[in-house]
């Protein structure tokens, strides 16, 4: 179902200024003072005015058609986030999903998902799910610290970041590497870092508020299935543990 649209504001601005001459006829005719007439006029002026400029803003904002792309993107996004499948298939699908849906953003097609393991011993950041990604890169970015390229630094700051091409930032680098942008997202549950998702994009690609309106609430999807595989593994480790040594139980014994 397409969006309902407003009017265009070539429409509006011509008929701000017809009903704003109007209505000051309408009240000097009433009897108001002329003063007092002009004044209520102007102030209804400035807010038609103001209303031509949210529907210009309006008019250039995305088509109906990507408002529609959008919401079935988020749709297999949830769809995927509930299926009984474990951390690394669940992320392998959304980023191959994502990059499937969303062809209105002319990313590369290419990403990376990094889960936050802090804790396990290892560099924090985890390369749980790839999409057409270097041998070389698989390697060197197997494993992340905080603040390390663009990754990692998305991942320290909490912030999303976007890259156009050639920036120092982009600190992995590797023979052949053809110069290219980032979206770089922090999977957030609230104030815990869950992950990043760092999508690949054309040299020169501006970064758009749109775009990454988009690509946030996708991120959120991700946060949920994450969540909840985190809350399911805790329950299991519970339910086989002693809540007070830690040492297995007899359920896990038995089994």
């Amino acid at each position: 179902m397409k969006r309902a649209r407003l009017p265009s504001s070539r429409v509006w601005q011509p008929l701000a200024v017809v009903l704003a001459f109007a209505g000051l006829l309408l009240a000097a005719n009433a009897g108001w003072p002329l003063w007092l007439a002009a004044l209520a006029m102007a102030v209804a002026l400035v807010l038609v005015l103001h209303f031509c400029v949210a529907t210009a803003a309006a008019d250039a904002r995305e088509p109906p058609e990507y408002a529609a792309a959008e919401e079935h993107a988020i749709g297999e996004l949830l769809r995927i986030a509930i299926q009984p499948v474990d951390t690394n298939i669940f992320l392998q699908r959304g980023l191959e999903t994502l990059l499937a849906s969303a062809p209105w953003l002319g990313l590369l097609p290419k990403g990376v998902i990094f889960v936050n393991e802090a804790g396990a011993g290892e560099e924090p950041l985890r390369m749980a799910a790839f999409q057409n990604m270097e041998p070389a890169l698989l390697s060197a970015c197997a494993r992340l610290p905080l603040g390390r390229c663009v990754c990692g630094i998305a991942a320290q700051t909490r912030v999303i970041l976007h890259t156009s091409g050639g920036d120092a930032r982009h600190e992995i680098r590797y023979d052949g590497m053809q110069s290219h942008g980032h979206y770089a997202l922090p999977i957030m549950a609230e104030q815990q870092l869950l992950g990043v998702l760092t999508l690949y994009l054309p040299e020169g690609h501006p970064h758009s508020p749109q775009e990454e309106a988009f690509l946030k609430r996708a991120t959120d999807v991700l946060s949920i299935g994450l969540s909840m595989r985190q809350a399911r593994a805790e329950m299991e480790y519970q339910a086989r543990h002693d809540p007070l040594t830690g040492l297995p139980n007899s359920h896990l014994l038995l089994e």
